[in-house]
């Protein structure tokens, strides 16, 4: 890493700021006062510290150098991530008959009724537009009720299941 100087002349850039680089881009979270405390920060001061780190452009792009060879060593790219998150939403988003007991066969039978995941699909959807650049994390998506045309009936999705029965979508949370 080429060393960033000061007005004086002096070097900025230390291994303690390398240090938090790579902690932060390996934590899945983002954490930066954990990082920083861990990169040996003050206790006290660490949410502060990483707080003003990642507000430094040198930061920013050495943290983005790190996420990548980390990418490039697992062997993904942003395409290979599209196509897992597309099958992930279409996956979720996949109507699933909802099977009940029946104490006379001894055996699970269709209700008449039909589910699917609409968390795990808004979660794959939220992480495909962050992924295509849609939108970063300071966008605000505000959840509530969406009605959607699909096989001819209207399907109302809400933040918990929905369920689909004779056309009727029954909320379940």
């Amino acid at each position: 890493m080429a060393l960033r100087k000061d007005a004086i002349g002096r070097s900025e850039w230390n291994e303690r700021m390398e240090k938090f680089c790579e902690l932060y881009a390996a934590d899945p979270e983002c954490n930066a006062k954990r990082a920083a405390i861990r990169a040996g920060y003050n206790v006290e001061g660490a949410a502060n510290k990483g707080y003003k780190l990642l507000r430094r452009d040198d930061i920013k792009k050495r943290v983005q150098e790190l996420r990548v060879d980390v990418v490039e060593q697992f062997g993904l790219s942003p395409e290979h991530m599209t196509i897992k998150l597309l099958d992930l939403y279409n996956r979720c988003m996949t109507a699933v008959p909802v099977k009940v007991w029946d104490s006379e066969l001894h055996d699970y039978v269709d209700s008449g009724e039909w589910q699917f995941d609409s968390r795990g699909a808004a979660k794959a959807a939220e992480l495909l537009l962050k992924l295509t650049g849609a939108f970063d994390d300071r966008t605000v998506i505000t959840t509530g009720i969406i009605i959607k045309e699909d096989y001819g009936e209207q399907l109302i999705i809400d933040n918990g299941q929905c369920t689909m029965a004779n056309g009727q979508c029954a909320i379940d949370n």
